[in-house]
């Protein structure tokens, strides 16, 4: 849980956690993985990066279907 609010406190969300992207190590350590369907939901700062798009909610449906929390299908946004 600390992973995912470490990332949410930086404004992105993960969008397809699931079992097999949280990882242990040989020391018992939890990793998050799988970064590849991350949303970086930018609400400030967007004139030092003009390519990113001044929004607080994501509406696309993506990830694991077996693990698609339900909000994601509601077509009103996430964050």
């Amino acid at each position: 849980m600390l992973a995912i609010e470490s990332i949410h406190k930086i404004n992105v969300t993960h969008r397809d956690l699931k079992p097999d992207n949280i990882l242990i190590d040989k020391n018992g350590h939890i990793k998050l993985s799988d970064f590849g369907l991350c949303k970086f939901l930018d609400d400030q700062n967007t004139e030092k990066k003009p390519f990113v798009r001044n929004r607080k909610l994501a509406y696309s449906t993506v990830g694991t279907p077996d693990y698609i929390a339900p909000e994601v299908f509601s077509q009103n946004g996430y964050t």
